[in-house]
């Protein structure tokens, strides 16, 4: 539960919402000043931001209103507090495309409500600044920022170089994944966070669900898999969430956790055996 407090209003102007915003005032009540864009030399935009209760959010309260300017709570730093922030469609992944955000620039960051819990994916409208395509080299592995249409600068190579490429977020749990020819979708997100979505890669051992593979711990050709010996050989298995029907594109299967290391992935993430 969230308590809020009264306080005094700081300087002499009083922006409304979405208003852009400075140190000479504050915004109305129940919204903060927040960077929310950059404008052409790279400095940061901020406007007047809604604050919402998240926890409303996951119980379906809508507390940023709903059509025809669908809004959605997004977490902040904060436990419990977000801003209301315009929602988009983040799968399937077009290049160059705005994803239906009404401001120019924008894109759609695909992201989730909660990383302590399998949830599905949902969509933000933000400004995205980077550049590098999918697959190119860039140079800060780990981040988002560098690379076009939020996707992720992620080093695979283990052979002790440092190669980082930009990888794009996907959802492995959904239908309509594009990842692009000679790609696939994994779903083990590499980096700590909630694993509703993962990340388009080159790096892949050939197989479908239920063939033979080779490269046990990396993902498998099809979409959502991963190379392991569950005693009686490296396949490749349909990777699963606790409490949804991810394998039903293994039909026989049930989705069985408690089989992967925690030290790396979530304990609501299993594989369907």
């Amino acid at each position: 539960m969230n308590i809020w407090a009264c306080v005094a209003n700081a300087g002499t102007t009083t922006f409304g919402p979405d208003e852009i915003c400075d140190a000479t005032g504050s915004c109305q009540e129940s919204y903060l000043c927040v960077g929310t864009d950059t404008d052409a030399l790279g400095n940061t935009i901020s406007r007047c931001t809604q604050l919402c209760d998240t926890d409303a959010e996951l119980a379906g309260d809508s507390p940023c209103g709903l059509l025809p300017n669908p809004e959605i709570c997004a977490r902040s730093a904060v436990s419990g507090i977000g801003f209301c922030q315009e929602s988009c469609q983040p799968f399937p992944r077009i290049p160059g495309s705005n994803y239906g955000c009404s401001t120019a620039g924008e894109s759609c960051f695909p992201a989730v409500l909660t990383e302590d819990a399998p949830t599905a994916p949902i969509g933000i409208c933000d400004a995205n600044a980077g550049t590098v395509g999918p697959f190119q080299p860039c140079a800060e592995d780990g981040t988002i920022g560098e690379c076009a249409d939020f996707a992720v600068c992620l080093d695979f190579s283990d052979d002790g170089s440092v190669n980082p490429n930009c990888n794009a977020l996907c959802a492995p749990f959904e239908q309509g994944n594009v990842c692009g020819r000679g790609a696939t979708c994994s779903a083990i997100f590499p980096l700590t966070g909630n694993l509703a979505f993962g990340i388009c890669t080159q790096e892949f051992s050939a197989g479908a669900i239920g063939g033979r593979c080779t490269a046990e711990g990396t993902p498998c050709e099809a979409p959502g898999t991963l190379c392991l010996d569950t005693g009686a050989g490296a396949t490749c298995v349909l990777a699963c969430r606790e409490g949804f029907n991810d394998c039903a594109n293994d039909p026989g299967t049930t989705c069985s956790v408690g089989r992967l290391n925690p030290d790396v992935v979530p304990v609501f993430l299993g594989i369907c055996l």
